[in-house]
């Protein structure tokens, strides 16, 4: 049992680096907006009149939100795709490392205020929070359904960043 509670652990710590995006483990870019990087996305807004405008979206902030995605859908695909009965801590530290991320990922797609983008982000966001309840209570099924229930709104949101 100790023994598959290290694999798992080790394949979290080992997954991200081998799905994430080239960052080379600069820690000082995720935090500072760099002037003059951007790129440009197009908004409607839902009024009657259709309001289409131009917003610079910070280059840093789609690559964040990559790398987090790419290490989410990670743990959710191995996660869901295990059947190792794991122990409650083990499935804690799961829990709150996908809830992170989840966090993450929703305060920096409200950035780009893509609509789509944002709902999905929210209702990974409430699967993810269910995991970890699930987690908590050391519900291993429970906690493999929900990672299976989240895994398609991590999939869209790669999609559309």
């Amino acid at each position: 049992m100790k023994s598959s509670a290290l694999l798992f652990a080790l394949l979290l710590v080992a997954t991200p680096s081998a799905f994430a995006d080239d960052d080379h483990g600069k820690k000082g870019e995720h935090h500072g907006d760099h002037k003059g990087r951007g790129e440009s996305v197009k908004i409607e807004r839902d009024d009657h009149d259709r309001d289409e405008r131009r917003v610079v979206v910070p280059a840093n902030r789609v690559v964040i939100i990559n790398n987090d995605v790419n290490r989410l859908e990670s743990i959710l695909a191995t996660t869901q795709g295990t059947t190792v009965v794991f122990a409650q801590p083990t499935l804690i530290r799961v829990g709150n490392e996908a809830n992170v991320l989840a966090n993450r990922i929703v305060s920096n797609v409200v950035v780009i205020r893509n609509p789509n983008a944002i709902s999905a982000a929210r209702s990974l966001r409430t699967h993810i929070r269910q995991l970890r309840a699930a987690a908590a209570r050391g519900d291993a099924a429970a906690v493999r359904l929900h990672a299976r229930e989240a895994l398609p709104f991590v999939v869209r949101i790669d999609g559309m960043v």
